[in-house]
């Protein structure tokens, strides 16, 4: 019992360094291209811890265990997006057809599209969908992305 409340205080105290840093931190530049993956450090809520995929070669995370996930980027202001990323493997097809992304609590208009390899087997959906600027908002140095599924399913980490 200690443990869990000490793992909630210490999440509530995350979460409000997050939120603090997120409002504050005024000196980061912001981007007009930005190209990751999860091998790299990311400023993040609500996601798995990283793993290389073998099959794609790739890092990957896992959105989740709560239903919403966020990246926060340092989008240029006054800059139009395009924002491109892609699924390589879902516990279920409803979670993906689910999947919207917000951005700074507006929701974004993605388009879904299966790439296949040579023998016609799905290797990963891309999304594709456009940020206004006008959804960038002045005041922080970050953008908040959210990735929202309408459900999650378990998953166990070894």
């Amino acid at each position: 019992m200690m443990i869990l409340i000490l793992m909630m205080l210490l999440i509530i105290f995350i979460q409000k360094f997050l939120l603090h840093f997120h409002k504050k931190q005024k000196l980061v530049p912001r981007l007009t291209e930005i190209s990751f993956d999860f091998s790299e450090p990311l400023f993040i809520n609500n996601w798995y811890p990283r793993f290389y995929y073998e099959p794609v070669k790739k890092w990957l995370r896992w959105a989740g265990p709560e239903k919403a996930s966020f990246i926060y980027l340092p989008l240029a202001k006054n800059v139009n997006h395009e924002i491109s990323f892609q699924v390589f493997y879902v516990m279920s097809i409803d979670i993906l057809d689910s999947l919207s992304l917000f951005v700074n609590d507006k929701k974004i208009v993605l388009n879904r599209k299966k790439i296949l390899n040579d023998q016609e087997e799905i290797i990963c959906h891309e999304f594709n969908g456009f940020i206004d600027s006008s959804f960038i908002e002045f005041d922080s140095s970050y953008t908040e992305l959210m990735f929202l599924k309408s459900f999650t399913m378990p998953l166990e980490i070894q």
